[in-house]
């Protein structure tokens, strides 16, 4: 059996949910193939959508939350059309590999097969999961044989979307096995080499970055009490990695890309991150406390809105009220208790495992 995972060359959430639902189906002995849609119209009209892509949400995150909500109160046909061009393409690519199904975890995905399906007749079993807690712009539009959604309070707002409600599953967001294991906060920092004693807090912010941290780092850390430790992740952003380096004390753990987001996680008190869909599950799913800065609004507004109407995070929306708020949460440990309990109450960390189930018995029904 071999399955064929569409992603989409849009910033790190979407490629990372490709691959936690790619370990899972290695550990059921199910090979899979991770295939950027974008790429089946060009090489560079990928690499020129996921430039645009980055440069307005980097540069002008204003235009991408009113671009975001204007697609949502009425879906335009540009992206669906642009996507039309690399049909043919794709079908002579899935006609000429022996797959069994085809799982997208980008709305542009699943459009792509949806016009291929309409144009060619159905190929392979289609299987649509959204990495967001909301229903994206178009994801009614699209034809699969189901929609995996994140969870199952959100089945209504697909359903007014045009989604079938029969065709509807709530599996959770898939995220990597790590991010769910078991662990003892003491080890993880011993694992890191950093200080034993005394709290940690974690600012990430994902693979693109959301807003400048350079000005705002070294004010944060000193109002941060005498015992706190900051860890700041910087990912691919060099330059800022430097300027911290330069900028901030002994107090501050300067860290550029690594693979070991789950451990940092783990190894928290708190965590100042973004409310990206994936990274918020992962948040969940390791249990840590978190304070999630709406710095580019859209489909993260939605997930911010899902996370604190369910006392799950602190939401705000500029660093300054995180910082504030960060301290206050410090000073409360009552507080960040709850805060804690009702995060470790809430069912996340599964969807990988339950995504393969439900495709595996859907495939063996038909």
């Amino acid at each position: 059996m071999r399955f064929l995972i569409l992603s989409a060359n849009t910033g790190g959430g979407h490629n990372a949910a490709a691959a936690a639902v790619q370990e899972e189906l290695s550990r059921r002995g199910i090979e899979s193939d991770i295939k950027d849609s974008l790429s089946f119209i060009s090489e560079l009209t990928s690499d020129f959508i996921s430039w645009g892509h980055s440069y307005l949400y980097k540069h002008l995150p204003r235009v991408f939350g009113h671009a975001y909500h204007l697609e949502e109160q009425h879906s335009s046909q540009l992206i669906y059309e642009s996507l039309a061009l690399g049909v043919v393409k794709y079908h002579e690519y899935v006609v000429t590999h022996d797959y069994q199904a085809v799982i997208c975890v980008h709305v542009f995905s699943s459009a792509l097969v949806t016009e291929e399906q309409r144009r060619f007749g159905k190929t392979l079993p289609h299987y649509f999961i959204p990495t967001d807690y909301t229903c994206h712009p178009g994801a009614g539009e699209i034809e699969a044989d189901a929609w995996l959604i994140p969870d199952a309070e959100l089945t209504d707002e697909f359903v007014l979307n045009g989604v079938p409600r029969e065709r509807i599953v709530a599996t959770g967001i898939p995220i990597r096995r790590e991010f769910s294991a078991e662990y003892r906060k003491s080890e993880m920092r011993r694992k890191l080499a950093l200080p034993t004693d005394g709290r940690i807090v974690l600012l990430c912010c994902g693979s693109i970055g959301c807003g400048r941290m350079n000005r705002f780092v070294p004010e944060f850390e000193q109002a941060l009490p005498s015992d706190v430790t900051l860890v700041v992740v910087c990912g691919n952003n060099a330059k800022l990695y430097e300027n911290l380096l330069e900028t901030t004390s002994h107090r501050t753990v300067v860290v550029g890309f690594t693979d070991k987001m789950a451990d940092y996680m783990m190894a928290a008190d708190i965590c100042i991150s973004k409310p990206g869909g994936l990274s918020t599950t992962e948040l969940l799913a390791v249990g840590v406390p978190s304070i999630l800065v709406l710095v580019v609004p859209g489909c993260e507004s939605r997930n911010l809105e899902f996370v604190t109407a369910r006392e799950l995070a602190v939401g705000t929306e500029n660093w300054e009220d995180a910082a504030a708020r960060t301290v206050e949460l410090l000073k409360q440990p009552e507080k960040l208790a709850r805060l804690r309990q009702r995060v470790a109450e809430y069912p996340a960390g599964n969807g990988a495992r339950l995504v393969a189930d439900y495709i595996e018995n859907d495939l063996h029904n038909k």
